[in-house]
C-alpha cells in the first residue's frame, strides 16, 4: 500500500496543496509554484518543505528591504543603511543535514562588511518591518550601538515570534531597563513569586557569613515547591494561572555578554527562568552582576528550572567575602541540577576555597560536560582537590583551567588526575606559571597511561628544549594532531623550542576573521557591500 499525504502551504494568502509519497511528490491543483519537480523526500520531511518554502521565502526577504527602505525614508528622512538592505537581500546557504532557515547578520564588527555600526533608530525601523515576518531563526546583532530602546522593541517582536530560535546581542549598550524588557518577553512572574525571592535572597545576604543559615532556608524553598507541586499535579489545580505566563518559547539562545545590565536585569533573567522552558543558552558574561543576581541564578537552577543547558555569568562584580558566597552556591547548583552541561565561570575570583567548593559538588554531579574555571587566582591546593573530584567523574569532557597559579605540583595533581579519567577530551593550561618539569609529567601520562585526551592548549608557560622535544614526538607518533595543540615545535641549532599557533578553543568568542585560513563555520564570507554586494551567507550557530 502506498501511502499518501496532502500539504497545504499558505503563502502570502494563497494556498497549494500538494499530494505526495515518501519518494515523489506532485502538485494536484494546475496553478502551482514552477519551482516544483520530482523530489526524493524520503530522508527529510523537513528539507523537503524548507526547499519548497525557500524561493517564496528569498521573495518575503526582498519585500522586507523595500519596506525597510520605504519606512525608514519616510520617518528619518533619509536613506537606510547600506548594511542593512545588503545583508535583507542575501540568500543563506543550508546543509541538507542541518536545516535551520534563514538567518540575519548584522554584527557591527566585520569591517569588511560595514564600517557602519547600526543605532537604535536602525533597529526600530527594522523590527517594525520584521514584526509580521517568520523567515529568520538566526538573527546576530552583536557588536552594534544599541540601547534599551533597541531591547525593548526586540522583547516586543519575541513576545510575538514563533520561529527565531537564537538571537545574538553581545557587546552592545544595553542597560537594566532593557534586559528587563527582554526578559519580560519570555514570561512575566506575579508579584508573589518576585516577593519570595527577594526575601529569600535579601534575608541570606543579611547573613551571609553563616553559610549553614542556606540550608535551612532551601528546605523552606523545598517544602514551597513541593507544596506547588501537590497542588498542582495531585490536585489538578493549574497554579501558573495565577503566579506565572510564559511567553516566548523558541528562543533557544541569548546572548547579553558585555552588556552593562546589572543586578536588576541579571534579576530580572533569573526569576524568568522559573517558568520559561524553552531558553537551553544564556550567556550573562561580563554584564556587571552583583552578588544578588548570582545567588539568585544559582538558586532558579538549583530548584525550579530543569531546561537550561549552558550558563555564563563570568565576570561578576564581586566584593569582598562575595566570592566564598557565590561559590557555596554555584557548589549546591553543580550537586543539584542534573541538566546543565555547560558552566563559564571565569574571573569570578574562586581561589583555592572556591576551587574546593565546586569539587565537592563535581562528585555528586553527572551532566556536566564543559566546565571553564579561567581567571580564578586557583593555586596548586585548589587544584589538587579539583583534580581528584574530576578523576572519578566520568561526564566532563572540556576543562579550561588557563590564567592561574597552578605552576608544576598543580600540573602533576592533573597528570595524576589524567592517569584515571577516561571522558576529558580538552584541556586549557595556558599561563599558568608551570614549566619543563609539570610538562614533562603530562606528556609521560597521556603517553602511557591516558589515550582519551586529545586536545591540550599549554602556551604561555615556559618550557627547556628537552620539554619542547618532547612535544615534538608527542606529535610525531600522532598523539595530538597538530590541530588540537596551541604550540608548534621548531629546531635551532639542535635545540627544540616552542613557538604559538592560534588554536585556543575559544578565539574565536569575540571576533572571527572573514577570510583566511581560519574563518569559522559560522562568520560569513565577503569583500564589503560596495566590492561585490553579491556574497552568500552561511548560519549554522551563533558563534
Amino acid at each position: 500500500m502506498v501511502h499518501h499525504w496532502i500539504l497545504s502551504l499558505q503563502i502570502n494568502n494563497n494556498f497549494f496543496p500538494f499530494s505526495f509519497t515518501k519518494k515523489s511528490i506532485k502538485t494536484v491543483v494546475n496553478e502551482s509554484p514552477p519551482f516544483l519537480s520530482e523530489l526524493d523526500v524520503e530522508k527529510n520531511l523537513l528539507q523537503f518543505v524548507f526547499i519548497i518554502l525557500s524561493p517564496l521565502r528569498l521573495k518575503e526577504m526582498s519585500e522586507l528591504m523595500e519596506q525597510y527602505s520605504e519606512f525608514y525614508e519616510s520617518e528619518y528622512a533619509q536613506s537606510p543603511p547600506a548594511y542593512v538592505l545588503c545583508m535583507l537581500s542575501k540568500k543563506i546557504r543550508w546543509k541538507p543535514k542541518d536545516v535551520n532557515g534563514f538567518g540575519l547578520y548584522l554584527a557591527g564588527n566585520n569591517k569588511l562588511l560595514t564600517e557602519q555600526r547600526l543605532t537604535d533608530e536602525d533597529v526600530l525601523i527594522l523590527f517594525m518591518v520584521l514584526k509580521n515576518s517568520s523567515i529568520f531563526v538566526v538573527i546576530n546583532l552583536s557588536y552594534n550601538n544599541l540601547g534599551d530602546k533597541s531591547a525593548q522593541a526586540i522583547a516586543a517582536y519575541l513576545q510575538e515570534n514563533t520561529t527565531l530560535q537564537k538571537m545574538n546581542l553581545m557587546c552592545n549598550e544595553i542597560e537594566e531597563e532593557g534586559a528587563e524588557a527582554l526578559a519580560k518577553s519570555f514570561g512575566v512572574v506575579s508579584d508573589f513569586l518576585s516577593i519570595y525571592m527577594s526575601i529569600y535572597i535579601s534575608f541570606y545576604l543579611s547573613l551571609y557569613a553563616h553559610i549553614y543559615l542556606s540550608i535551612y532556608l532551601s528546605i523552606y524553598l523545598s517544602i514551597y515547591l513541593s507544596i506547588y507541586q501537590y497542588m498542582s499535579v495531585c490536585l489538578s489545580i493549574d497554579l501558573s494561572v495565577y503566579i506565572f505566563a510564559q511567553r516566548n518559547r523558541t528562543l533557544q539562545t541569548l546572548i547579553m555578554n558585555g552588556n552593562k545590565i546589572g543586578k536588576k536585569g541579571a534579576l530580572a533573567f533569573a526569576q524568568v527562568l522559573q517558568i520559561n522552558t524553552g531558553l537551553k543558552e544564556l550567556d550573562l558574561g561580563h554584564t556587571d552582576q552583583t552578588i544578588d543576581s548570582v545567588i539568585a541564578l544559582a538558586v532558579v537552577l538549583n530548584f525550579t528550572n530543569s531546561t537550561l543547558l549552558n550558563l555564563n555569568i563570568s565576570r561578576p562584580l564581586l566584593k569582598g567575602q562575595d566570592q566564598e558566597c557565590a561559590t557555596v552556591h554555584i557548589g549546591q547548583l553543580l550537586k543539584n541540577n542534573k541538566t546543565l552541561k555547560e558552566l563559564h565561570l571565569a574571573k569570578v575570583d574562586i581561589r583555592d576555597f572556591g576551587a574546593t567548593r565546586i569539587s565537592e559538588s563535581l562528585i555528586y554531579n553527572t551532566t556536566l560536560t564543559h566546565l571553564d574555571l579561567s581567571s580564578n587566582r586557583i593555586g596548586e591546593d585548589g587544584i589538587k582537590v579539583l583534580g581528584d573530584a574530576i578523576s572519578t567523574s566520568n561526564c566532563l569532557k572540556y576543562l579550561d583551567i588557563g590564567y592561574n597559579r597552578i605552576k608544576d605540583p598543580g600540573v602533576k595533581y592533573i597528570a595524576e588526575m589524567l592517569e584515571r579519567n577516561t571522558s576529558l577530551k580538552t584541556l586549557v593550561l595556558v599561563y599558568n606559571c608551570f614549566g619543563s618539569p609539570g610538562l614533562l609529567s603530562l606528556i609521560s601520562t597521556l603517553k602511557d597511561s591516558n589515550d582519551t585526551l586529545t586536545a591540550l592548549f599549554i602556551w604561555g608557560n615556559e618550557f627547556n628544549p628537552d620539554a619542547s622535544k618532547e612535544v615534538a614526538q608527542l606529535l610525531k607518533n600522532n598523539r595530538l594532531l597538530s590541530e588540537n595543540i596551541d604550540v608548534m615545535p621548531y629546531q635551532v641549532d639542535g635545540f627544540y623550542y616552542l613557538s604559538q599557533l592560534n588554536h585556543h578553543p575559544n578565539r574565536h568568542f569575540y571576533w572571527a576573521p572573514s577570510y583566511g585560513d581560519d574563518v569559522p563555520h559560522f562568520q560569513i564570507y565577503g569583500d564589503g557591500i560596495k566590492k561585490r554586494p553579491a556574497f552568500n551567507l552561511h548560519f549554522k550557530s551563533l558563534r
